[in-house]
C-alpha cells in the first residue's frame, strides 16, 4: 500500500474571541467514550447523548492547551453551525467542560476518509474496474463541491480542504469535516483576514500572504488540487522540501493526462484540473458550484454512453450470433454496424465491422449486384476484344497481297479470326458462353503459331502473344492465370521448339553478323514486307491503346474509388490498431 503524505497542517496567525459559552453542560449532557481521531486543536471522541439518547462527536481542546486553541474552537463550531447541508455535519450543543475548556458536540460520521480511498484505490480498481472507480470519486467529489459552494454562498471558506478531510460512509454520502481553520469572507472585502491555515499542497498561494483577503477561490484551489489527485493518481505538489517552491512558483503543471498519461485520466478534464488550480485566483472557477456542474454534467455523459455502450454490446452479440449460424450470417454486419453508430470508438465494434467488410462473404442481397457488375465487366472486355481482333486482318491481307501465299494459312487465318470476332460480339450482347475468354486465348496462340510461320517465332509473335496475355488476364471469370500465361507463351516458343527439333523447317539463320528471317507461307516482297512490318507495329500499339482505355482506365478510376470509400470507411469505424481486450 502506498505510504501516506505528510500531514503539512499550519497555523498562520491568531483570531479573535468569538464570545463567551455557557458552563457546565457538557458534563451534565454527555457521556464521553472512545477516541475518534486528533487534530492540531484537540482531540474528537464519541460520545453518549443523554438528554435524546444519540451517540455523537464531541470535540474539545487537550488540556494544558493555550487559550487561542480553545478560542479557535468555539469560532469552528460557530461557523460550522451556520451551515446547514447534508455533507456538513451538524453542530448539536456548544459548551465548556467540565475543566471550563470549550467543547462541541456534532453529528458523529464513520466511514472512511477520500485519503483512504485514494491510497487503496488500485486494489478496488481490480476488484471493480477502473471507470467505475473513477466515477465513483468524481460523485464523491462533485458532492463536497456542491457542500463548499452552500458554505461559500454563507460567507464561509473551509482553507483546509483536503482528500483526509472528506469522509465517505458505509452508504456512500460524503461529508466535509474539520472546519477548525474555517474563514468568513465577504461584505467590502477590504481587509484582510488576520488568521488562516491549511494543509500544503492544498493551500492556494494566497493563503501564505497575510496581505490578502481571502474568499472562497482558496477553496476551490484545494479542490482542484484534490481533483488532480483523483485524475492523476499522484499529488500535485511534491512531498518533499520542495513542496513549497512548487506552490509559490506557478510552474506546477496541473493537467493530469500529460503529468501522468498512464493514469487514464480523461483528457475532457484536463482544462478544468488546470483552471481550478490557476496560480493567479481571477484564472479559476469563481465558485466551487462551477466545478461540480462541470463535474457532474460530464459525469451524466458517461452515464448516457453507459446506457449506449449497453445497447452496442447487445448488437454486437446479436452480431456475433448471427454470424455463427451460415442461415443468419449476412445479419452480422448490420448489427455491428448498429453498435458502431452507438459508440464509434468502441473496440470491439470496430474490429468486427474491419473483419466483416473484409471477408469474402457475399450476402444474398448483394450476390445480384455483383453478377450484374461481373457481367458488365465481361462485356467491356469483350467490346476491346472485338475492336482489337480487327488487327488480325493484316496477316491473310498481307500474305495475299506478297503472293505465292498458302491458301491453308490463309484460310486457317481468316476462319481462327471469324471465330474470335463472333465470341467477341456474342460476349458484347451477354449470349457468349462462359468459356468464351479461354476459347478465344486459344484462337490466339492459333494466330501466333502461323505468324511464327511468317517471319520467325521472335518478330511479330512475342508481341502479340504479350497483348493477347494481357487482355485476358484482365477478363474477370479467368481464375487461372497460370494457363493464361502458359497458353500466350505457347504461341512463339512452341514453334521455335518444333523448329529446333527438326518437325518444321527454319526460319532464322544466324551466320556471323547476319540474321536471315525466311518466310515458309508466301513470299516476301521487300517493299510490302516493311509497310506490312510497319502496319503491325502501329496495329500493336493501337491494340495496346485500346486495352488501355476501355479495360484499364476504369480499372484505375474504379480501383481509386474503392481506395477513398475504404479511407473514408477507415475514418468511419476508427483506426484502433489494438486489438480488442
Amino acid at each position: 500500500m502506498p505510504t501516506p503524505p505528510v500531514d503539512h497542517t499550519i497555523i498562520l496567525g491568531e483570531t479573535h474571541d468569538s464570545g463567551p459559552i455557557p458552563s457546565g453542560r457538557v458534563s451534565g449532557r454527555f457521556t464521553l467514550g472512545s477516541a475518534l481521531g486528533r487534530g492540531g486543536m484537540g482531540s474528537v471522541v464519541a460520545a453518549e447523548d443523554r438528554e435524546v439518547g444519540r451517540t455523537v462527536a464531541l470535540k474539545q481542546v487537550d488540556p494544558g492547551a493555550p487559550p487561542s486553541q480553545g478560542t479557535m474552537l468555539i469560532r469552528e463550531a460557530r461557523l460550522q453551525g451556520q451551515l446547514d447541508h447534508p455533507a456538513i455535519p451538524t453542530i448539536y450543543d456548544l459548551a465548556a467542560d467540565a475543566r471550563g475548556a470549550p467543547a462541541f458536540a456534532m453529528r458523529r460520521v464513520t466511514g472512511t476518509t477520500l485519503g483512504a480511498l485514494l491510497a487503496g484505490r488500485r486494489l478496488a480498481e481490480e476488484r471493480d474496474g477502473r471507470d467505475r472507480v473513477l466515477e465513483r470519486l468524481l460523485r464523491h467529489f462533485a458532492a463536497v463541491c456542491r457542500a463548499v459552494d452552500h458554505a461559500h454562498r454563507r460567507g464561509v471558506a473551509h482553507c483546509d480542504l483536503k482528500p483526509g478531510n472528506i469522509m465517505v460512509d458505509d452508504d456512500e454520502r460524503v461529508f466535509v469535516i474539520d472546519w477548525g481553520v474555517a474563514t468568513p469572507f465577504g461584505g467590502d472585502g477590504a481587509t484582510p483576514q488576520r488568521r488562516a491555515g491549511g494543509t500544503l499542497g492544498y493551500m492556494a498561494p494566497e493563503q501564505l500572504d497575510a496581505t490578502v483577503a481571502l474568499d472562497g477561490r482558496v477553496d476551490v484551489y484545494a479542490l482542484g488540487a484534490i481533483l488532480f489527485e483523483i485524475l492523476a493518481g499522484e499529488p500535485l505538489h511534491p512531498r518533499t522540501g520542495a513542496l513549497l517552491d512548487s506552490l509559490m512558483s506557478g510552474r506546477v503543471d496541473a493537467r493530469p493526462s500529460l503529468r501522468a498519461p498512464t493514469s487514464g485520466a480523461p483528457a475532457h478534464l484536463d482544462r478544468l484540473c488546470e483552471r481550478a488550480c490557476a496560480h493567479d485566483r481571477n484564472g479559476r472557477p469563481s465558485t466551487a458550484g462551477v466545478l461540480a456542474e462541470e463535474i457532474e454534467d460530464w459525469l451524466d455523459r458517461m452515464r448516457d454512453r453507459e446506457a449506449l455502450r449497453a445497447r452496442a454490446h447487445d448488437h454486437l452479440a446479436r452480431a456475433r450470433a448471427a454470424l455463427a449460424d451460415p442461415a443468419t450470417r449476412h445479419l452480422a454486419l448490420p448489427e455491428a454496424g448498429r453498435a458502431l453508430a452507438l459508440i464509434p470508438d468502441d473496440p470491439d465494434a470496430t474490429h468486427l465491422v474491419r473483419d466483416l467488410m473484409s471477408d469474402d462473404f457475399v450476402p444474398p442481397e448483394a450476390a445480384a449486384e455483383l453478377t450484374a457488375i461481373e457481367a458488365d465487366d465481361d462485356r467491356r472486355v469483350a467490346r476491346a476484344a472485338a475492336w482489337s481482333h480487327l488487327g488480325f486482318l493484316l496477316f491473310p491481307v498481307t500474305l495475299l497481297w506478297q503472293g505465292h501465299a498458302s491458301i491453308a494459312i490463309v484460310i486457317a487465318t481468316i476462319a481462327t479470326w471469324a471465330v474470335l470476332e463472333a465470341l467477341a460480339l456474342a460476349a458484347t450482347r451477354g449470349v457468349a458462353p462462359r468459356w468464351w475468354a479461354i476459347a478465344s486465348l486459344v484462337c490466339i496462340v492459333a494466330q501466333s503459331t502461323m505468324y511464327a510461320r511468317y517471319l520467325g517465332p521472335f518478330v511479330l509473335t512475342p508481341a502479340l502473344a504479350s497483348l493477347a496475355c494481357t487482355g485476358a488476364l484482365m477478363h474477370p471469370r479467368l481464375r487461372r492465370p497460370a494457363l493464361v500465361i502458359a497458353l500466350a507463351a505457347a504461341g512463339p516458343l512452341v514453334p521455335y521448339l518444333l523448329e529446333l527439333s527438326g518437325v518444321l523447317r527454319p526460319t532464322i539463320d544466324i551466320d556471323g553478323d547476319l540474321i536471315a528471317l525466311r518466310s515458309h507461307v508466301s513470299a516476301l516482297d521487300p517493299t510490302i514486307t516493311v509497310v506490312t512490318l510497319l502496319a503491325v507495329a502501329i496495329a500493336i500499339q493501337g491494340v495496346g491503346a485500346v486495352i488501355g482505355l476501355m479495360i484499364g482506365r476504369p480499372a484505375h478510376a474504379a480501383r481509386r474509388r474503392v481506395a477513398a470509400q475504404a479511407w473514408h470507411l477507415e475514418q468511419l469505424v476508427g483506426t484502433a490498431s489494438e486489438p480488442p481486450p
